[in-house]
């Protein structure tokens, strides 16, 4: 019996040395001249490390659980193949569950989705199961509004990690049917000067009860620079089912260099008023801001916000434009059959606008809109319409209103102390802080 134990124990330790010995270091280019080959000779658990600039002009696909990292100090270019029709430059596929793509412990990978050859997607989520980690990637997004930084084109699970996209086009895309067990999470990440599309665009049709996280990411719009003239908002939701969808400090902003059209800052447009989805959103710890002379910091779109429950707390508004439009606007529901019962609050809030309202509810009966505890600094006589908010403080203007472009730091840390637990209201978020640094590390996002 001990004889029979022993060689047991021997065997497990052999399996255990052998599978630790199998784990390999692909280099490229020592081993391999390309990328995509190294990643094709790789075994499940092997790392492909780069230790070269480049540049490369590969469309990678990873297929296997592996780690695909630059060295420290080296920062990888890559633009995709230009001898085949791949619209991606990176992608996961069926089977990647378990990779991580990219990494903070070594150097950042940049996609060239401007470069001779145009890229649609710079990162694809293309598997069905399973999680897969993308980290430390810098996407310059192509011309044309139809390009992407991320794409969400699948079902799996996925988590992006200090991602920086710029440019032209979207920021991140969900456009498709998710799955009530996928979760996406994005943190620690910048989606910055998007014209023409949104720095977030989520427009599919049913995402069930899908999970998103968004914390600690900047989302700001150019839209007014589009050449095209499509400006779209900074976030634009058309979550018309049970999807989950949370933004934790975050910036999220739109400050069109001209001044026409509507650059909203956040819209939301469930798809299919007459259905009986029920998605739920959560603002915590943001600022929302909005400098066009036209537009609003946020908005539910007209017959068109039945059954959606939305909870925003410790947040800031503020639009900056020379006009007498409100800094947060409710459109009226659906009537008929289609009317619904939408669950609304603000709570703990600040609100400015130098020339308009604070607020405006166009439905006007039997309508579930709450606000609490919330300072409202504005140009106009009357500051809220259909609602009747409780515990209102000031109005004070905020001292982070005197700010560097950018900054919604407050020097003065007792200012405005009314929230519910006796703290101070609005975000203390150090956005000027956010968007001078890039994303390599977590201690560069410290927020207050």
């Amino acid at each position: 019996m001990k004889k029979q134990f022993l060689l047991l124990a021997l065997g497990v330790l052999a399996l255990q040395f052998g599978n630790s010995a199998a784990a390999a270091e692909i280099l490229v280019p020592a081993h391999w001249n390309t990328i995509t080959s190294a990643v094709a000779a790789a075994a499940p658990g092997d790392t492909v490390k780069v230790t070269t600039a480049g540049p490369f002009a590969e469309s990678i696909t990873i297929d296997k659980p592996i780690y695909l990292v630059a060295s420290s100090g080296v920062n990888p270019v890559l633009s995709g193949d230009p001898l085949t029709s791949q619209s991606f430059v990176v992608r996961s596929v069926e089977g990647a569950a378990g990779a991580k793509i990219g990494s903070i412990e070594g150097g950042q990978f940049i996609i060239d989705s401007a470069g001779p050859t145009l890229r649609a997607d710079g990162l694809r989520l293309e598997h069905l199961t399973g999680m897969v980690i993308f980290e430390n990637f810098k996407v310059n997004n192509g011309t044309p509004s139809t390009t992407r930084g991320v794409h969400l084109a699948n079902d799996g699970d996925g988590r992006f990690r200090f991602i920086e996209v710029i440019g032209t086009g979207e920021g991140i895309r969900s456009y498709r049917d998710m799955p009530a067990s996928a979760t996406f999470i994005v943190e620690y990440s910048s989606f910055t000067q998007i014209r023409g599309r949104s720095p977030l665009y989520m427009r599919a049709p049913n995402l069930n009860s899908a999970t998103y996280h968004f914390r600690n990411v900047i989302f700001s719009s150019l839209a007014g620079d589009d050449p095209a003239g499509t400006g779209r908002e900074a976030l634009s939701i058309y979550n018309g089912s049970n999807g989950i969808i949370n933004f934790e400090r975050c910036w999220i902003r739109t400050n069109p260099a001209t001044a026409t059209g509507q650059w909203i800052t956040v819209e939301h447009r469930p798809r299919d008023p007459s259905t009986e989805a029920r998605p739920t959103v959560s603002y915590s710890r943001c600022a929302i801001e909005n400098v066009s002379p036209t537009s609003r910091p946020f908005q539910l779109r007209s017959r068109n916000t039945n059954d959606i429950i939305i909870n925003v707390d410790h947040c800031d508004f503020y639009q900056g434009g020379a006009s007498t439009i409100p800094a947060i606007y409710l459109g009226s529901r659906a009537t008929g059959s289609e009317a619904a019962n939408r669950q609304i609050s603000f709570t703990n809030i600040n609100i400015v606008s130098e020339s308009g309202s604070a607020f405006i509810n166009l439905e006007t009966a039997n309508d579930n809109v709450v606000m609490s505890h919330v300072n409202a600094h504005v140009a106009a006589t009357v500051p809220f319409e259909n609602i009747v908010p409780t515990n209102v403080v000031g109005p004070i203007l905020p001292d982070y209103v005197n700010r560097v472009a950018g900054n919604y730091k407050y020097t003065n840390a007792t200012l405005l102390v009314a929230d519910d637990k006796g703290g101070p209201i609005g975000s203390f978020l150090d956005a000027g802080e956010l968007m001078t640094v890039i994303p390599s590390s977590a201690r560069h996002w410290s927020l207050y």
